[in-house]
């Protein structure tokens, strides 16, 4: 197949979903010729549940001409096609994961070579497809990832179109205060700020009464939209009330990338006068939490050694990784970067969130004191378990 690359000019395959029942379609890569979608499930969050088919569409690039018998394994039926001939039929694969196989070696040049699989899903079932090749010399093995490519398409255009919404709206957590099929609505007990949290904010028995826990991820539908915002339960015990009011005024000045908007008033006096009374009131929340979380207190100093043997943790476990610690770049750009306690705060503001919108650069990183904003005995209990006030924490254990 003649092609200068100008076409097949995306790594992957192109896979195009249409549901048999309602006819709806959707698109997006696939790494490999390759698809399970267990019984029940649909086979995209935009599709209904039901039977399907599905196209891998695209071409395998070699380096030298060769021949390859492709072999077929899954249930349901098969359409395999090579430079535009059908090389592989099957109206239902073999079952038990037996294959299905070329009848001998099919010729491939060098250069792409345009392939297309045609898969439908059974009635009923798991649907499962997979496509392998091999040869003489060759152990059968799938079809490499970095060998396939795929065409730019409109379709796959929407599709990618409609993922990244359907993330911004997770990322967002839209679905707190608006009702969205099937996650947390307006209408729910825990939508968002109600009777509780007003019963709080005037008087109630307790600072850090809120519409709800906080929520672990859930299986099955989109269990993004079940994320929840950190729990601020005996916040006060964990917490600075200082940088709470500092977090209040302005989020993205401490974390470029943080999600959580200015809520405050538009006058900066009145602002600063809503931030200190806001973390005035969750600062108490350290003594009325319980015996969890204690009331904030002073912290006693660290032992001797302590600091030393943090500092080998901290490179031992790989912190760096993620928290740039002095010239080291971080490679989670959402990160914040951890400068020593007695080291000045580099001016964040507006210029690092214009960086933050160019997540490619270092520059846009928070330059974060821990010491400001946690007590030591909270952040050690923080490090044991990140998530117990933040179910969707990406900090890991």
């Amino acid at each position: 197949m003649q092609d200068d690359g100008g076409r097949f000019g995306e790594r992957g395959l192109e896979l195009a979903l249409r549901s048999l029942a309602s006819g709806r379609t959707d698109a997006r890569t696939a790494r490999l010729a390759a698809l399970h979608v267990p019984d029940g499930r649909p086979p995209s969050p935009f599709l209904d549940a039901g039977p399907f088919e599905a196209t891998f569409r695209g071409a395998v690039e070699l380096d030298l001409n060769d021949w390859y018998r492709f072999t077929v394994r899954g249930s349901g039926a098969v359409r395999l096609s090579v430079g535009g001939e059908v090389v592989l039929e099957r109206e239902s694969l073999p079952a038990g994961g037996a294959p299905a196989s070329t009848e001998g070696e099919v010729r491939l040049d060098k250069g792409l070579n345009a392939i297309e699989l045609v898969y439908r899903s059974p009635p009923t079932g798991d649907a499962s497809v997979r496509v392998s090749w091999g040869n003489d010399y060759l152990p059968e093995e799938p079809l490499p990832p970095a060998s396939l490519r795929r065409t730019a398409s409109a379709e796959h255009e929407r599709g990618a179109d409609r993922r990244a919404a359907r993330d911004l709206v997770a990322r967002a957590m839209c679905a707190r205060c608006h009702p969205v099929a099937g996650g947390p609505g307006a209408g729910s007990a825990d939508a968002g700020p109600g009777a509780e949290s007003a019963d709080a904010a005037t008087g109630g028995a307790s600072p850090t009464a809120r519409p709800a826990a906080p929520r672990a991820p859930v299986d099955g539908g989109m269990p993004e939209l079940e994320a929840a915002a950190p729990g601020l339960d005996g916040v006060g015990g964990r917490l600075h009330r200082e940088w709470i009011e500092r977090w209040l005024l302005d989020p993205r000045s401490l974390r470029p990338h943080a999600r959580m908007p200015r809520t405050l008033s538009a006058d900066v006096a009145e602002a600063r006068r809503q931030a200190a009374d806001i973390a005035a009131y969750l600062a108490a929340s350290g003594a009325a939490s319980g015996a969890d979380e204690p009331a904030p207190e002073a912290d006693d100093p660290p032992p001797a050694g302590a600091v030393a043997e943090g500092r080998r943790l901290y490179a031992e476990i790989g912190c760096a990784a993620c928290h740039r610690n002095g010239a080291s770049g971080p490679a989670v750009p959402a990160a914040p970067r951890l400068i020593p306690a007695q080291a000045p705060l580099e001016p964040a503001g507006a210029a690092a969130r214009d960086e933050a919108r160019r997540p490619n650069l270092d520059d846009g990183h928070a330059a974060v004191r821990l010491a400001d904003r946690w007590r030591p005995s909270a952040l050690g209990r923080y490090l044991l378990d990140p998530t117990a006030h933040d179910p969707w924490s990406r900090m890991p254990q």
